[in-house]
């Protein structure tokens, strides 16, 4: 296989990632670093479950029971069905770094 690509299939999950993201409600607009935290920590949580194997339906079931319609919610589901865009990894390392980078992912979402 060429280098560029190479490049190219190990961009591709990272360019449709930022694809979603860029989808997520403008609800970040004045988030303090306090509130960026919570965001990242939200991530790695709905990451941490995806890596386990839990399916998506149950967490956007647990998402929806709570639905209030607010940009908060809208934020959440995409939070989950972005998370599985994303392939489950086998090794617990690999578990650990796509954890790791979710969170830091949406921590800058929301900061920046």
């Amino acid at each position: 296989m060429k280098l560029s690509t190479k490049l190219a299939v190990l961009l591709l999950p990272v360019v449709l990632m930022s694809a979603s993201l860029q989808a997520a409600p403008d609800v970040f607009k004045g988030a303090s670093l306090e509130d960026c935290k919570l965001i990242e920590k939200s991530a790695r949580h709905v990451m941490e479950l995806r890596q386990s194997g839990a399916p998506m339906s149950e967490l956007l079931s647990r998402v929806r029971k709570e639905e209030d319609g607010s940009a908060a919610h809208k934020v959440v589901k995409l939070m989950v069905v972005s998370a599985y865009e994303e392939s489950r990894a086998y090794s617990d390392g690999f578990k650990k770094r796509a954890v790791d980078d979710y969170g830091e992912t949406w921590f800058k979402v929301c900061y920046l």
